[in-house]
């Protein structure tokens, strides 16, 4: 075995240790990192995704209890967050079966995980995508449309309700704020599956969106799964797949859109969430 060749597969073997044991293979004893709960040590923070570096721009994300992966689309997404695709364990398929078929389809089978960087972890998943591209890239629209099953909604009819009220959400911006300042949740919001998360911006102004929504279609610990557009890109015909981690003042949801929906006079936008009429 040549130098070349033998430092390649050291390293791949490395990698590959490193993946068996994060995603729940029999490997070496992982040490625990901050913001992951130890054995007998309490957390300092909720636990949040574990994050795999592949490559010195790529990552894979992983929720709590590995249900289910996201490989960020770099050509989709420049944060190196979302993808058009996510990976859900097999065993716990039924877990959306809700949408299967209707807003999202499997479109491989019995997918080794990262196979395409040479590597195989022991958990075997599905490969789920949205089942249409959409024609208008509307955040609630796509939101409502997940609930109802029908992934281009376009009725004027709202479909959701601030959750733990009768308040109607989507119907007019000013009632909106109104409502959202009444049942603000920031960091701590947490949707169950079917529910949505909602940040509104706390101020109408001139070219800037009132508000981001994100359906959740699936809850794994601390980490949800949701499905957005974003009506600021046109062009955009696919939705995408991000996780987030409930009370991370980084990686909630509330964290990753404060500074975006924070109004130009400093005032913060509030987090809130949504469930269906």
């Amino acid at each position: 075995m040549n130098s070349e060749y033998k430092s390649k597969y050291l390293k791949y073997k490395l990698k590959y240790m490193a993946l068996k044991e994060l995603l729940g293979g029999n490997g070496i004893k992982r040490k625990a990192v901050e913001g992951e709960r130890g054995e007998g040590e309490r957390a300092k923070r909720p636990a949040t995704e574990r994050v795999i570096q592949i490559q010195k721009y790529r990552r894979v994300r992983v929720s709590q209890n590995s249900v289910f992966v996201i490989v960020p689309n770099l050509k989709l997404d420049k944060t190196q967050k979302a993808s058009d695709v996510f990976y859900i364990k097999i065993e716990d398929i039924n877990s959306i079966s809700r949408y299967l078929d209707r807003t999202l389809i499997k479109t491989s089978e019995d997918h080794y995980m990262f196979n395409r960087i040479r590597l195989i972890a022991t958990n075997r998943y599905y490969q789920i995508r949205a089942s249409e591209e959409i024609r208008d890239p509307q955040c609630l629209q796509l939101a409502e449309g997940m609930n109802v099953g029908e992934i281009n909604y376009s009725k004027a009819k709202c479909q959701y309700k601030v959750s733990g009220s009768q308040n109607i959400f989507g119907s007019n911006d000013d009632l909106n704020i109104t409502r959202s300042q009444q049942s603000s949740a920031g960091i701590a919001a947490s949707p169950s599956a079917g529910e949505s998360y909602a940040i509104v911006r706390q101020l109408i102004e001139a070219g800037e969106a009132p508000f981001h929504i994100a359906h959740v279609i699936l809850v794994d610990g601390n980490n949800t799964l949701t499905i957005e557009s974003d009506a600021t890109n046109p062009d955009m015909k696919t939705p995408l797949f991000d996780m987030y981690t409930i009370r991370n003042e980084r990686e909630s949801f509330h964290g990753r859109y404060k500074e975006i929906y924070t109004t130009e006079s400093g005032i913060e936008p509030n987090t809130i969430v949504l469930t269906p009429r």
